[in-house]
């Protein structure tokens, strides 16, 4: 069975913010600088150039 919901727009951030702050914590991570170097020494990203 599928069930929607609609949520205002304020709720939809909320939830986006949460679900991402339970992202870096799982990973350990702090703020989105660390999000960065993550992404380049485990490879998701290359740099311009690469």
């Amino acid at each position: 069975m599928l069930v929607l919901t609609t949520f205002e727009p304020d709720e939809y951030v909320s939830r986006a913010l949460r679900a991402g702050a339970s992202v870096l914590t799982k990973l350990g991570l702090r703020d989105r600088a660390q999000v960065v170097v993550f992404a380049y020494e485990s490879g998701l990203v290359r740099a311009a150039g690469a």
